[in-house]
């Protein structure tokens, strides 16, 4: 059984009004961590409220400002930054850095990052977030080049 099924069956399947399903959408995706799971999908997570995907991306536009998945992304990406600035992750690998977040490789991070121009478009603005990100997936890239020269 995954997990997604499991908690799905918790969930009581009943038409609630949007301020009620906000706060059931925000207990998944915020206190547990929604955004981390590498099959974090609006189409899961529908599921899992027993919603639309319609519904989905209404209230997370409606109350974050941005389509679920650009939401999945930023907190993954604010993630990163943190645990890419954690002492304690310092002997781990990039990639594995990168999956704590909720990638499932390094490759599909990149893909997100290319495809969704979420740098500049799909992050917030506040405090230089945009700018921690680049600066980090540059110094991330200079990382693992080093480490495909050594292993060379």
């Amino acid at each position: 059984m995954s997990l997604f099924t499991f908690l799905r069956g918790l969930v009581p399947n009943q038409n609630l009004k949007t301020p009620a399903l906000s706060k059931l959408f925000e207990y998944y995706f915020f206190d547990h961590k929604y955004y981390l799971h590498q099959h974090s999908t609006t189409e899961n997570f529908a599921n899992l409220l027993n919603i639309s995907v319609e519904e989905v991306d209404h209230i997370s536009t409606s109350y974050h400002g941005v389509n679920f998945t650009a939401l999945i992304d930023q907190h993954r990406y604010q993630f990163l930054i943190k645990e890419l600035d954690n002492p304690i992750n310092s002997n781990l690998s990039i990639e594995s850095v990168i999956k704590l977040c909720g990638f499932e490789n390094i490759q599909s991070f990149y893909h997100s990052i290319k495809s969704k121009n979420s740098l500049t478009g799909g992050i917030k603005e506040e405090n230089n977030q945009s700018e921690s990100i680049i600066n980090a997936v540059e110094a991330m890239k200079k990382q693992i080049e080093e480490q495909q020269k050594e292993s060379s």
